[in-house]
């Protein structure tokens, strides 16, 4: 199972209880997970992990075709700065 850390460009709802994230690597690589189940879960995805502007080590398992799945999240930094200026957060996002 690898593990790398992102950031979180943008997680979107995707189907009943399940998130579409996209992530951005210490490479420059961007990468789209279907994270199962995420809007449920509150052992693995706890605490806003999946959130916009937020570093996060991910746990994932990679298919050739179509979106990784994503296993677990531990936030890494969450930029408190960036969330206390609303222009800041804009020019973020």
């Amino acid at each position: 199972m690898p593990l790398d850390k992102f950031i979180i460009l943008r997680s979107r709802a995707y189907k009943e209880g399940d998130l579409l994230v996209d992530g951005l690597n210490k490479d420059g690589e961007r990468k789209t997970f279907i994270a199962k189940n995420a809007l449920k879960s509150k052992k693995r995805f706890a605490g806003g992990v999946l959130e916009p502007i937020n570093y996060v080590e991910l746990y994932y398992t990679e298919k050739k075709t179509g979106f990784s799945f994503l296993q677990e999240g531990k936030i890494q930094y969450y930029f408190p700065k960036i969330r206390e200026n609303y222009e800041k957060i804009q020019m973020a996002l």
